[in-house]
């Protein structure tokens, strides 16, 4: 059964644990990931419909519902989130 999270900072939690757990296992710098050396793009794209069938895959794997257009919309309102504070900073 996937998971669901009440809100997108259970989502963000759940995804920095994870996080964390494979950077142990990995040995990957966290820390450089969150530095966002990068500029966030003004709007995210939309994932192509033919992506369904792949993340239904991937969904499955990491436990999260199938609803691609659902979990971009919850991906995009974290993205606006995180885009409002940048232009607070």
């Amino acid at each position: 059964m996937p998971r669901v999270y009440a809100t997108a900072k259970a989502f963000r939690t759940a995804l920095e644990d994870r996080l964390n757990k494979t950077a142990g296992a990995e040995k990957i710098q966290v820390n450089r990931v969150r530095r966002q050396t990068h500029e966030l793009p003004s709007v995210l794209l939309k994932p192509p419909p033919e992506w369904q069938g792949r993340f239904n895959s991937l969904a499955e794997e990491c436990q999260l519902p199938a609803n691609m257009g659902a979990l971009f919309a919850e991906v995009e309102a974290f993205f606006g989130q995180l885009a409002g504070s940048k232009g607070r900073s």
